[in-house]
Protein backbone atom coordinates (compact mmCIF):
# COMPACT_ATOMS: atom_id res chain seq x y z
CA UNK A 1 0.00 0.00 0.00
CA UNK A 2 2.93 2.82 0.75
CA UNK A 3 4.88 1.53 -2.01
CA UNK A 4 2.81 3.23 -4.14
CA UNK A 5 2.22 6.29 -2.57
CA UNK A 6 3.82 9.73 -4.20
CA UNK A 7 5.39 11.09 -1.41
CA UNK A 8 4.94 14.63 -3.02
CA UNK A 9 1.28 13.88 -4.15
CA UNK A 10 -1.38 15.57 -2.12
CA UNK A 11 -4.09 12.88 -1.13
CA UNK A 12 -7.73 13.96 -0.02
CA UNK A 13 -8.66 12.70 3.43
CA UNK A 14 -11.52 10.58 1.85
CA UNK A 15 -8.77 8.32 0.05
CA UNK A 16 -5.95 8.74 2.80
CA UNK A 17 -8.75 6.73 5.24
CA UNK A 18 -8.98 4.48 1.97
CA UNK A 19 -5.93 3.72 1.15
CA UNK A 20 -5.05 2.84 5.53
CA UNK A 21 -8.24 0.92 5.63
CA UNK A 22 -9.29 3.82 8.59
CA UNK A 23 -13.03 5.26 9.13
CA UNK A 24 -12.82 8.89 7.08
CA UNK A 25 -13.20 9.89 10.88
CA UNK A 26 -10.44 8.30 11.95
CA UNK A 27 -8.12 10.67 10.09
CA UNK A 28 -10.04 13.32 10.61
CA UNK A 29 -9.83 12.93 14.29
CA UNK A 30 -5.53 12.47 13.99
CA UNK A 31 -5.56 15.69 11.77
CA UNK A 32 -7.52 17.54 14.35
CA UNK A 33 -4.97 15.94 17.50
CA UNK A 34 -1.82 16.99 15.49
CA UNK A 35 -1.21 13.32 14.73
CA UNK A 36 -1.48 14.12 10.87
CA UNK A 37 -0.38 17.23 8.87
CA UNK A 38 -3.15 18.17 7.22
CA UNK A 39 -3.36 21.56 4.47
CA UNK A 40 -6.55 23.14 3.48
CA UNK A 41 -7.07 23.65 -0.40
CA UNK A 42 -10.65 25.33 -0.49
CA UNK A 43 -12.75 23.12 1.43
CA UNK A 44 -10.58 20.22 1.06
CA UNK A 45 -8.36 18.59 3.68
CA UNK A 46 -5.20 17.44 2.08
CA UNK A 47 -2.23 15.23 3.62
CA UNK A 48 1.27 14.88 1.86
CA UNK A 49 2.02 11.84 0.80
CA UNK A 50 5.35 11.87 2.58
CA UNK A 51 2.90 12.18 5.78
CA UNK A 52 0.79 10.02 4.82
CA UNK A 53 3.63 7.32 4.86
CA UNK A 54 4.81 8.28 8.11
CA UNK A 55 1.28 8.55 9.48
CA UNK A 56 0.17 5.17 11.49
CA UNK A 57 -3.37 4.79 12.54
CA UNK A 58 -4.12 4.54 16.12
CA UNK A 59 -5.36 0.82 15.89
CA UNK A 60 -2.31 -0.42 13.60
CA UNK A 61 0.36 0.78 16.72
CA UNK A 62 1.73 -2.05 18.61
CA UNK A 63 0.46 -2.98 21.71
CA UNK A 64 -2.63 -1.45 21.71
CA UNK A 65 -5.66 -4.16 22.19
CA UNK A 66 -8.16 -1.87 20.94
Amino acid sequence: MDDALDPSANYPVEEVAALKGVPFATVRSAIVRGELAANTRGRVWLVRGADLVAWVPHHWRQGNDD
